[in-house]
Order: structure tokens, then C-alpha cells, then sequence
């Protein structure tokens, strides 16, 4: 099968969960041609080696002269399917009007790609994330006829909500990374079209087990994220700060960039835990299995925001869990379906620095907890998050779709 995969780009390191699928998809047989929104800083493209984007084509930029003469053009050939575009870019009740005619002129765009999708000859669309790249998913989908699915993940479903209920319902069929979001998507719309769960995975050829972590004199703990509010690295600090009421020998470090890092800081300061804790900025992924291998802790506290904003099934705890190394989250989105409490993990409710204080004092004290979500995390991975098992199980659901 000729797939058209879609997402906002492909090479950035945040993204390299899709890169992975698709390199699956691949070996599983599948041709597989990339659409991105637009490039990326090409400071970043170096950070994702994992996917080759020398074919890749890009939306934007595109001329608003040609955007138009490609609008007009589609709707004297095909003004059936081009008229039934308009009326679903403006259906959706809850978006406001501007969001409306973004998505209208999204819609102008998409024109432009039609000649070039249909002399590719794609039999099937699939769009990463629920947001643009879905909208530019159905658009297609409506103009060209081609089947299209979408996998929605945390932002992009509970915070950029536009032309979202048309996206669902006119989609052939989604795939879920959790039972969480599978329910989200039937309260939107309960007749909606065939689901499948497909977790994103991870290569454990690259994550293996790692040889059980010997006594130490003191606790290395370690977490990864962008530094936005969703990930909740603010309640990390706060533990660590009580954590170090406790008694224990530790160290702490946390591995990504973003607009909250000057603000972690000097909380780390105020806190008087910044000689302990380090901000190690953007890392590769070599650099955070090394770190990985050595940790005796991964912590990520993800809070939901109130702007919508909200992870879905973090990749780096399943790299964590993959490695053997203990991990402590929240019960927040689909993360529970990952982390079950005192058998794969350590769960605490979603902003409660006093759990994680908790979670690290059983973890500093316990070698036998420590074996046992050292074996039963890798387990969970190898049953559920295997990155192998994701290409075959894909093609076969776009297939079943025909």
C-alpha cells in the first residue's frame, strides 16, 4: 500500500516517535511519502536521524496568488466535493468564526496538493497529530476520495479543538494511542468511525534491559520533557526540595529545553536545591539512554493545563520502564495504562509533590520494589510498547479500511 503519512514536520526530536512508525510501516512492506506543514530550524534537523526526508514535500509557504488560482480552479472542476469542503470547515458549532475561515483557507491550500497527492498515487492518508495536519488529512479526503485516518496524542485534541468533530467523523477510521483518548473520541461523537488502539512504541533493540543498578551512596534521579507547564517539572522541584528534608544522599537532573527553564531555575534556587539539581538543555537520544542506564529514579509529574494542554502516553517514561529504570508519574491521561501503581510504577495524583517525596523514599529504601518494577516495566514495554509490533498492525488496519 502507498501511504501519505502527514504531521507538522518530521525531523524535530520531540517527533521522533513518529519517525519510528513510519520506519516500521515501512519494513512491514508500505510505501510511505511525507507532507510536512513546513521546515524546521535547521538547528533541529540534526537532532532526529531516524527518518529520511530528502523526498518530503511542505506545505507552507505557499503564494496567496496561487493558493487562490488553485481554489477557483478546483471548484470549476470538482464543485460538488469542493462545496461539501466549505461546508464542513465551517460546520462545527463550537469553533469561533475566525477559526472557521482558518480552516476555510486551509482547505484553499489543500487544493494546491491535490495534482501532486493523485499523480503519487497515495491509496491512503494518515495525519499525526488531531490539529492541522488531520484538517489538511480530510480535506483531501473530501476533494480526492483517498481514505484517511488520524492518530490524535494531548494538545492537539484537548486544546486545538478546531473542525475537530467534523475531523472525527468524517475520518475512516482512527487509531487511538489509549483507551483514554478512544473514550474522549466517542463523547465527541458516539457514532464515530472504526477505532484501534496502537500505542506508540519504542525500539527496545535500542532500550535494553540494563544489568540491575548496584548500591549507591546516593540517589540519581533523572527526568525528560520540554520544560512547559503540562510536564510538571515545577512539582518535581517542589518534592526534591522536601526530599532533601529526608536524609538522603541525591543528585537530580532534567533533560530538555523550553520557555520555563529560566523559571525552574530560580525556583531551584528559592528551594536551595540548585547545587543538586542540573538543566541539561536539548540532549540526543544517545545521551538520554546513557543517562537512562544510570538513573536510579525517572520521574515525570505531567499535570493537565488549563488551557487544554495535556500529554498523552509519554515516550520517555516508556524508554525509562524499558531500561529497567523505576519510574514515578501521575494518573493523568492514558499514563495509567502504562504506570499500574506498585506493580509497573509509581503512580501519585497529578500536582502532589508530597506523593513523589513518597514514591523516592520507598524507592531509596526497598530493593525488592526496585527489582520488582525493574522486571514487570521492561515486561510492559516488551507486551504492549514495542515499536516492532506497530508496523504490521498499522498496514493491516488501513488495509481493512479499504
Amino acid at each position: 500500500m502507498k501511504i501519505l503519512y502527514i504531521s507538522t514536520n518530521f525531523l524535530a526530536l520531540t517527533h521522533t516517535f513518529i519517525t519510528r512508525e513510519i520506519n516500521e510501516v515501512r519494513a512491514a512492506g508500505n510505501t510511505v511519502g511525507l507532507l510536512a506543514l513546513r521546515r524546521i530550524r535547521p538547528e533541529d534537523e540534526t537532532r532526529n536521524p531516524l527518518c529520511d526526508v530528502s523526498q518530503c514535500r511542505y506545505v507552507y509557504p505557499v503564494g496567496f496568488a496561487r493558493v487562490l488560482l488553485s481554489f477557483l480552479g478546483m471548484l470549476v472542476r470538482r464543485p460538488v466535493r469542493v462545496l461539501s469542503a466549505v461546508r464542513t470547515a465551517f460546520s462545527d458549532s463550537e469553533d469561533s468564526l475566525m477559526t472557521k475561515f482558518k480552516s476555510g483557507y486551509q482547505l484553499m491550500v489543500t487544493t494546491t496538493l491535490v495534482p501532486w497527492v493523485e499523480a503519487e498515487g497515495f491509496e491512503h492518508l494518515h495525519a499525526h497529530f488531531a490539529s492541522p495536519p488531520t484538517t489538511f488529512a480530510m480535506f483531501l479526503h473530501i476533494l480526492t476520495g483517498i481514505p484517511y485516518t488520524f492518530t490524535g496524542h494531548g494538545a492537539d485534541l484537548f486544546r486545538d479543538r478546531s473542525c475537530l468533530k467534523p475531523k472525527i467523523s468524517r475520518a475512516t477510521g482512527i487509531v487511538c494511542i489509549s483507551e483514554y483518548n478512544k473514550a474522549y473520541y466517542h463523547k465527541l461523537v458516539p457514532n464515530l468511525a472504526r477505532t484501534c488502539i496502537v500505542h506508540c512504541g519504542i525500539d527496545l533493540k535500542k532500550f535494553s534491559l540494563r544489568e540491575p543498578q548496584s548500591t549507591k551512596n546516593s540517589l540519581f534521579i533523572f527526568g525528560v520533557g520540554r520544560l512547559v507547564p503540562k510536564k510538571g517539572f515545577h512539582v518535581l522541584l517542589e518534592a526534591l526540595g522536601k526530599f532533601k528534608e529526608k536524609g538522603f544522599s541525591w543528585s537530580a537532573a532534567i533533560a530538555g529545553d523550553g520557555p520555563l527553564r529560566q523559571e525552574l531555575k530560580e525556583q531551584a534556587d528559592r528551594l536551595g536545591i540548585s547545587e543538586n539539581v542540573s538543566f541539561l538543555g536539548n540532549i540526543s537520544q544517545e545521551e538520554i539512554r546513557d543517562l537512562l542506564g544510570r538513573a536510579d529514579v525517572f520521574v515525570l509529574p505531567s499535570v493537565p493545563v488549563d488551557d487544554g494542554d495535556i500529554d498523552g502516553i509519554p515516550v520517555s517514561l516508556m524508554e525509562a520502564m524499558a531500561v529497567g529504570c523505576p519510574s514515578i508519574s501521575t494518573k493523568v491521561s492514558g499514563i495509567p495504562e502504562l504506570i499500574l501503581d506498585g506493580e509497573t510504577g509509581i503512580l501519585t495524583e497529578p500536582g502532589d509533590a508530597a506523593g513523589i517525596v513518597e514514591g523516592l523514599c520507598r524507592l531509596a529504601v526497598d530493593p525488592k520494589l526496585v527489582a520488582q518494577l525493574r522486571e514487570r516495566g521492561r515486561r510492559k514495554i516488551e507486551q504492549e510498547f514495542n515499536i516492532a509490533d506497530v508496523g504490521n498492525k498499522l498496514a493491516s488496519f488501513f488495509s481493512s479500511l479499504k
